[in-house]
């Protein structure tokens, strides 16, 4: 299109010489003609004598299918809606068309642009021009009055239902029987296949006049409608973050609050789920009616606060655990305390709660600017309850934090003990068996003697000791492999210290001892001889050079490891918090 005459056109044709052969010209890209250009501006002058001829272009359409009328009605401009329609009065007969009742290729007609972008002045001059055209449907199958309901346009609802002679309420859905169960009020209770009252779709929309308008209605059965999930309006509302309309609710009908859903929970259980913050506040706050139901389990068990920890939403996680109010000691049906869960929730792992750097702003919640000084007495003794509850929940969130770091930090430790005493016992298990084993077979592998089935050496001293260090070697190792026996098989049945642990590895390294003494008394028997033996006839004490041996084995194996195990013994036990809870070793702290 020409750059003149499309400036023309969009000062509303005010330069009719430039109009004179414009049948083919339109604009590239949308394909507007310039009545489509003129409507755009709203600058539409009426047209003389002269420019009948362009009145042919009320009925083209562009590219999407609008006429200039589709144009003017959507963007609300009144004075060139006006124009157009008594200019399709004079063509419509000729044209054998009705301009009004055209549609574009959504199949709206005007009256549906209108609705749409909720000009109520276009709307009654559409409607007084033609009101059947309330009863056209567009391609998703949407009246006016549905579409206006659906956008909450509660004042272009009504002038279609007050004035339009012929209208629809046909729309997307069941979500229909809001609109004619609206006009039908007399059905107000009547539910739709998903068991959604007319209340239950206001809730959702958050339109807090018509739920107030139903109520006023019926304030005695509707509020207590459920749908097929158990949810009451109510339920909805918190769900979607309408505090107008839970606060109508509220007032309105204080019992609905007490309703619970088909798996027991309550409307804070579903604001908590669907992590709104302001609708928390508002039943922890302002629903006083609700303040026995805070700590109310759902089937499952779970208190709001567990369902905020599940969920891993520490804003909200914040908000319940500063109010002293909610019971952070319960435990649901699984076992599982809120700690547990923060403990086993992986969205939580990367907070500030987890990685110990938690730091509660102290004016947070409780310090709320007074914006009204003439407030009643009675409001202000409410809100200093509500900042002494939060006070107190903010001191009693802080220990719980520490409570659950630490006990974190205690199971690493635990766990890591644990390992060690695993391996300890593994390595002490295996020693004792070479133990048991060696000395077992130096018995039965002696050379003969001159006497039929004795040692050679039989009878002298050396030798005496060796069979007595290797005996008792024998049967210390043995024990311990016993004792590993008996703590395997039934140490679970009894409460596990460290005392049998321990009593294994003393046996074990005295036995260790015992061999290395027997192997010294082996030595000097067979290499230096029974002449280098001066003891007496009764001296079985041990000799000089067995003193120093004795010495080290016990250092290296009784005295060091004993102070090793009490060392990391005692650092687990450091990080673990001061309570009457049996340690995984059978202490009692």
């Amino acid at each position: 299109m020409d750059g003149s005459l499309y400036n023309a056109a969009i000062n509303g044709l005010s330069d009719h010489n430039l109009f004179g052969n414009v049948d083919n010209n339109r604009s590239r890209s949308q394909n507007n003609t310039i009545l489509h250009i003129a409507a755009k501006s709203g600058k539409l002058r009426k047209l003389n004598i002269k420019e009948d001829h362009l009145l042919r272009f009320l009925y083209k359409q562009n590219n999407d299918g609008n006429t200039s009328l589709h144009i003017a009605a959507k963007l609300g401009h009144l004075d060139t809606v006006k124009i157009l329609v008594e200019m399709a009065r004079k063509t419509d007969v000729e044209q054998n068309k009705k301009l009004l009742t055209m549609e574009n290729n959504e199949k709206d007609t005007v009256l549906h642009e209108a609705v749409h972008h909720n000009h109520l002045v276009v709307v009654k001059l559409l409607i007084e021009e033609d009101p059947d055209l309330a009863s056209l449907v567009n391609g998703e199958g949407d009246s006016p009055l549905f579409m206006a309901v659906d956008r909450c346009f509660r004042q272009v609802a009504l002038h279609i239902l007050n004035n339009a002679l012929n209208y629809s309420y046909q729309g997307r859905n069941d979500f229909r029987l809001l609109v004619q169960k609206t006009i039908q009020a007399s059905k107000l209770e009547q539910a739709d296949d998903f068991g959604w009252t007319p209340l239950h779709y206001a809730a959702h929309i958050g339109n807090e006049k018509l739920v107030e308008g139903f109520l006023k209605k019926d304030s005695k059965s509707l509020p207590f409608s459920r749908n097929k999930e158990g949810m009451s309006a109510l339920h909805i509302a918190a769900k979607k973050g309408h505090n107008a309309v839970m606060k109508v609710l509220m007032k309105r009908c204080p019992e609905v609050c007490e309703l619970l859903d088909n798996n027991g929970r309550t409307a804070l259980h579903i604001a908590v789920e669907s992590r709104d913050e302001m609708a928390v506040k508002f039943f922890l706050e302002r629903a006083m009616a609700f303040q026995d139901l805070i700590n109310l389990k759902d089937k499952k068990g779970n208190i709001a606060l567990y369902v905020a920890a599940t969920i891993g939403d520490f804003h909200i996680l914040k908000i319940l655990t500063n109010d002293s109010r909610i019971d952070k000691g319960a435990t649901n049906k699984d076992k599982e305390t809120f700690v547990d869960i923060i403990l086993s929730n992986k969205e939580l792992q990367d907070t500030e709660m987890k990685k110990d750097k938690i730091q509660i702003e102290e004016d947070e919640a409780g310090c709320k600017q007074q914006t009204n000084e003439a407030e009643s007495k009675e409001k202000k003794k409410d809100e200093t309850q509500v900042e002494d509850n939060e006070e107190a929940g903010r001191k009693q969130f802080k220990r719980m934090v520490m409570v659950s770091l630490d006990k974190k930090k205690t199971y690493k430790n635990e766990v890591g003990f644990g390992i060690m005493m695993k391996d300890f016992n593994n390595l002490n298990l295996l020693v004792a068996t070479i133990i048991a084993t060696a000395t077992f077979a130096a018995v039965f592998q002696m050379p003969d003697g001159y006497d039929k089935g004795l040692p050679v050496l039989h009878g002298t001293k050396a030798f005496n000791k060796f069979l007595f260090y290797d005996q008792l070697a024998f049967v210390l190792s043995t024990a311990s492999l016993f004792l590993h026996f008996v703590l395997t098989q039934f140490g679970k049945l009894f409460a596990v210290t460290l005392f049998p642990v321990a009593w294994t590895a003393y046996l074990t390294m005295v036995s260790l001892c015992m061999m290395v003494f027997a192997f010294d008394q082996s030595i000097k028997t067979v290499i230096l001889g029974e002449e280098n033996h001066k003891a007496s006839q009764d001296d079985y004490y041990i000799t000089g050079n067995d003193i120093p041996i004795l010495f080290i084995c016990f250092f290296s194996f009784v005295i060091l490891p004993s102070l090793l195990l009490a060392k990391l013994y005692a650092t687990a036990r450091r990080h673990e918090p001061r309570n009457s809870v049996r340690s995984p070793f059978g202490l009692w702290s």
